[in-house]
């Protein structure tokens, strides 16, 4: 079981920072580090998740924010 979701994680973030890789070269986002972007925007998801879980109605406004900052302006 823990295997198993472990590979699950490892995909989840492989496409995450694969989708990243493809937005940089496209210039739609600002020249990152995938996997670091891959990893912040999970960790934003979780923690999103559960505040919305906890009654924050807020956490999706604030998580939209943190995703602009995270992947930032092109130049």
């Amino acid at each position: 079981m823990r295997e198993s979701l472990l590979q699950h994680q490892r995909a989840w973030r492989a496409l995450i920072a694969a989708e990243a890789h493809h937005a940089v070269d496209a210039g739609e986002i600002a020249d990152l580090d995938p996997d670091l972007v891959a990893f912040q925007l999970d960790a934003v998801l979780t923690a999103t998740n559960i505040a919305l879980r906890c009654g924050d109605s807020d956490a999706v406004a604030r998580m939209r924010r943190i995703i602009d900052a995270t992947l930032g302006r092109v130049p």
